[in-house]
Formats: structure tokens, C-alpha cells, sequence
């Protein structure tokens, strides 16, 4: 069974694979906490996850339902001072901004449709911390729903052998039916 848990689960190993990034975890508004020094100095740089499900879902049956889920990939880079004579200038985040892209556009998530970017949103006023965030939406099938107790799905047979004839009706493109033997050698 998967459903929100698993897709973000599989979100988090793929960005955990992404070149360069040292930390990666869900949103919590880490960055606000770290600068309070509410929280950890957490390794940079950093991608947190935002879960969003701001839709309701929609029953499919079963136990399924489906809804649109957003995800909000938040970067936090670290930078004093680039060395090209612009202190307050951050552009060094917009390699990792087109790391992340390539990683997830159209990347599937556990029990989800491809991921499509929807919005970024640049970080104005920012100390030596950066904050970028691109937004992410797909369509997620929570089966957290369905009941498995009486499962009556069996695996097919592997040694069916067919000896004789066998009589199988086709339906043709005309949606007429006509019927078929097959004689087994």
C-alpha cells in the first residue's frame, strides 16, 4: 500500500541524489529557526520538502481516492561572499535551482503523475542564508484506504499447458463477435 507518505518518502531519495546537496528533509521552517537559534546549524546546501494538499480528494473506489498534491522544494545555500565583488549578490543558488530542475522535471513520486513546476519564487532579502523555492504539482492515488483482508487477487499459473483445441470468441473493431480455434501442436 502507498499513499502520501511513500510518494514523499521517494521525493526525498531522489533529492537526496542531487549532486552537491548536502542536507535533505522535510519542511518545517527550519531556515527561520536556525536563524533564532531555535534550531541546528544544519548542513548547506540544504533542500527541505513542503507538502501541500490543498484540494479535496476525490473517491475512486475501492478504498482509492485521488487529489492533486503540491510540492514545494525549498533550497537554502549559504554564501558570505562570492569573490566577484558583489557582496549581496547570490547567483551561485541558480546552479543548484538547475540541478533540482533537472532532477525532478517529470520525475514520478511513489503512487504519483510526473511532476509538472508550476512557480519559482527568488529570496530579496537575504542575509549570508538564500532561500529559493520552486513549486511543483501532480496528481497523488492514496490507497491508504483500501482493505486488503480479502484480497482474492491470485498470481496466474506459470504451467498451464493446452492440449486439443481451444474455442476463444473475438470481438472484432465492427463489435462483432466471431469465434476462433486454435489447435494445440
Amino acid at each position: 500500500m502507498a499513499g502520501i507518505k511513500e510518494a514523499i518518502q521517494s521525493l526525498l531519495t531522489k533529492c537526496e541524489a542531487i549532486d552537491g546537496i548536502a542536507h535533505v528533509r522535510i519542511w518545517n521552517n527550519q531556515l527561520n529557526y536556525e536563524i533564532d537559534g531555535q534550531i541546528y546549524d544544519f548542513p548547506k546546501p540544504a533542500i527541505f520538502i513542503e507538502t501541500q494538499i490543498p484540494n479535496l480528494f476525490v473517491p475512486l473506489g475501492g478504498g482509492y481516492s485521488q487529489s492533486d498534491v503540491y510540492f514545494n522544494i525549498h533550497i537554502v545555500h549559504e554564501q558570505f561572499d562570492a569573490g566577484y565583488g558583489t557582496f549581496e549578490q547570490n547567483i551561485d543558488v541558480f546552479d543548484l535551482r538547475a540541478k533540482v530542475i533537472a532532477a525532478l522535471n517529470l520525475f514520478k513520486p511513489t503512487n504519483c503523475t510526473p511532476l509538472m513546476k508550476y512557480s519559482e519564487q527568488q529570496d530579496f532579502e537575504h542575509t549570508n542564508l538564500y532561500h529559493y523555492q520552486i513549486s511543483w504539482l501532480c496528481g497523488v492515488i492514496d490507497d491508504a484506504g483500501v482493505d486488503t483482508s480479502n484480497d482474492i487477487t491470485k498470481d496466474p499459473p506459470t504451467d498451464l499447458t493446452v492440449t486439443g483445441s481451444v474455442e476463444v470468441e473475438i470481438a472484432n473493431n465492427q463489435n462483432e463477435n466471431y469465434r476462433k480455434i486454435w489447435h494445440a501442436q
